[in-house]
């Protein structure tokens, strides 16, 4: 009896210490897995985050980002950015109203309306916790032989008398491998699932008008004339709208790819033109008198500084387009995740989030599908024989072929604006080094862009600009409407949206073109001030650009295309009003002919068309000039279309 009580106690040790070992090993293997540089990829914040966290793709649906606690021990939520958080730490990322979500991860803020719970990693545990026990015998064995007629668990005991009874000994068991036992438990559990109102009966709708899942009780009362569908065919709808916007921002991602090398491009030609500038004007330096070296150093630090901008406005603004490009890879993991492994229930219930999300980066791509203006930067010199005349200008920098700068105007970086931008005379331009706005986040149904005063307010991008004195809109002396040139700056300058229209005479400078110019002054004048409207609009920067030629479906669909850019070049050659207006109106029309009502850029034409309107009639009454009339327009638009088809 003693050797009997020896024996099972060192078995009891030996089985406890196997335990424990197979525990820490199963820990370790985890961590390995969550450590791996193969498996992992790490998000930017777009801002500097020094608390990176790194996920897997696997691990995307049941690790917590920020505690990286294992979600199917616990209740967790999906963020409207496809990221998942437990509950506790869901209350840590709240702001103050309690109704914001910021992702620890991303940065990307959620309403609370757009979270979800977290069906992938509930189901999993559920489906995971399924007794496998035999279901035949009372003494509860680990059972791994499965009887499909019956459905059954089966010991190996149980097995053997099955196959001897002749009732069931015609029976197909087989036994389960650890991956075939968890698919079969899944898939019982998943079609019994319950009505959470009537707990007998089984959910075996969807209600489309409310979203959610329904028993055939239900469905006769609670959602009485309701549209639904069954569970596979609520599946397969929402599988295909799911999979036509994965095939859709997979290919943005790929042609993303080709404007990524064109950034990486980017930097390396900044340094060549640096070093190529700098040799210039060494070059030049060297012919010249010692009294003019403080003059060649001071075009160095220029140079340098032109170029130390264009770096940081590199390095910032490609941060912010490799997080947008892992935004993409992300989401399009996590739903080809969620399509190919997820069940029926999480894959509506997160159906919309995921689809929002999708819808999200296809808009913003917009943004990021611009040509990029390449880096240009060259010294001019002056004739050493002149030296002692232009001694103060020794050379100048000709930026992106936009404005020179000379020595004796110092570069300056942007300053901080409390109370509006400070007065600046206009032949004094205002150097700045572009900064990277922050991502923004869904809660804005359209793509936000950065209108602040070191913007200009035309292309919203940084450079040399010239202020207002009667706002705080700066521009680019190109993107003005007009141009801008050194006759029109004076002292005390006004933008074309803060300027009066001039009724009784007409400004010197354009007193020569007025000569050949078909429309009136007042009107060409009236049309500068639309283009000029339409330009700083919020909801113009579709329409800036035409669209490229390779955008075949476009073409094929809209046969005469125009765009702001065109109608501007085009205005000293209009003859009339009715034919500026008919380009404008036919710039909507092709925008809402091509682009679904409900798209961003469908809502952006609408928005600006009615914008449009009403500065026309404003405008025009004013100046008591007569609007075209619109029916006229229609048809001459019409005839031009079809001779343009002929």
């Amino acid at each position: 009896m003693y050797i009997i009580e020896r024996i099972t106690f060192v078995c009891f040790i030996l089985f406890f210490s196997v335990t424990i070992i197979a525990t820490t090993n199963r820990m370790a293997n985890v961590e390995d897995k969550r450590n791996s540089p193969f498996n992992s990829f790490l998000i930017d914040d777009p801002t500097p985050n020094d608390n990176r966290i790194t996920i897997t793709n696997e691990e995307s649906l049941t690790i917590c980002i920020s505690c990286q606690q294992d979600l199917r021990s616990c209740s967790s939520k999906i963020l409207s950015c496809l990221h998942s958080v437990c509950n506790q730490c869901l209350d840590k990322i709240k702001d103050i109203s309690g109704t914001i979500y910021s992702c620890p991860l991303c940065n990307h803020k959620s309403r609370g309306d757009t979270i979800c719970e977290n069906f992938f990693a509930t189901e999993e545990t559920e489906a995971n916790g399924l007794s496998t026990h035999c279901s035949n015998c009372e003494e509860g064995n680990m059972a791994d032989w499965y009887c499909d007629n019956c459905a059954d668990w089966l010991c190996i005991q149980c097995k053997n008398a099955h196959a001897r009874v002749r009732l069931t000994k015609d029976h197909v068991v087989t036994q389960k491998s650890n991956e075939e036992a968890r698919l079969i438990r899944g898939i019982t559990h998943n079609e019994k699932l319950l009505c959470q109102i009537h707990g007998e009966e089984l959910a075996r709708n969807f209600c489309q008008d409310c979203q959610t899942l329904t028993c055939d009780e239900c469905q006769i009362t609670l959602h009485k004339n309701h549209r639904y569908l069954f569970i596979d065919e609520a599946i397969q709808n929402q599988k295909t709208n799911l999979h036509s916007l994965v095939n859709k921002v997979r290919d943005v991602r790929l042609m993303l790819n080709k404007i990524q090398h064109t950034r990486n491009q980017q930097r390396s030609d900044i340094d060549q033109t640096e070093r190529q500038v700098i040799d210039d004007i060494k070059l030049f330096g060297l012919n010249m008198i010692a009294e003019v070296s403080r003059a060649c150093k001071q075009l160095i630090n220029d140079t340098t500084t032109l170029c130390n901008q264009a770096r940081t406005q590199f390095t910032e603004k490609n941060t912010r387009f490799e997080q947008y490009l892992q935004n993409i890879d992300h989401s399009l993991d996590f739903v080809n995740e969620a399509l190919t492994t997820s069940s029926k229930v999480a894959l509506l219930k997160s159906n919309r989030v995921m689809t929002k999300r999708l819808d999200h980066l296809l808009h913003q791509n917009a943004i990021w599908s611009k040509a990029i203006n390449p880096f240009q930067l060259t010294f001019t010199p002056y004739d050493p024989k002149n030296v002692r005349s232009t001694i103060t200008s020794l050379g100048v920098l000709i930026h992106n072929g936009k404005k020179k700068i000379t020595n004796n105007n110092k570069l300056r970086l942007p300053e901080e604006h409390t109370n509006g931008i400070e007065q600046r005379k206009l032949n004094k331009y205002h150097s700045q080094s572009t900064t990277m706005d922050k991502y923004d986040n869904d809660i804005q149904s359209t793509i936000l862009l950065d209108t602040s005063d070191d913007f200009c307010a035309v292309c919203r991008c940084g450079g040399e600009l010239v202020c207002c004195d009667e706002c705080p809109r700066v521009y680019h002396v190109e993107c003005h409407v007009p141009s801008l040139n050194e006759v029109s700056m004076n002292d005390k300058w006004k933008c074309g949206l803060c300027s009066e229209i001039n009724h009784s005479s007409i400004s010197l400078k354009r007193k020569h073109d007025d000569i050949n110019d078909k429309l009136s002054s007042v009107e060409k004048q009236i049309c500068e001030k639309l283009i000029l409207h339409m330009y700083t609009h919020p909801s113009s920067v579709p329409f800036h650009h035409p669209v490229p030629a390779d955008c075949i479906g476009y073409h094929k669909i809209i046969s005469r295309p125009i765009d702001l850019r065109t109608i501007k070049e085009k205005l000293n050659s209009y003859s009339n009003m009715s034919e500026f207006l008919a380009d404008v109106r036919l710039m909507f029309q092709n925008c809402s002919t091509f682009n679904r009502p409900e798209s961003e850029i469908g809502k952006s034409g609408r928005a600006l068309s009615k914008a449009f309107e009403e500065w026309l009639e404003k405008y025009c009454s004013n100046s008591q000039i007569s609007i075209p009339d619109r029916t006229n327009k229609r048809k001459k638009t019409s005839i031009q279309m079809i001779d343009h088809v002929s």
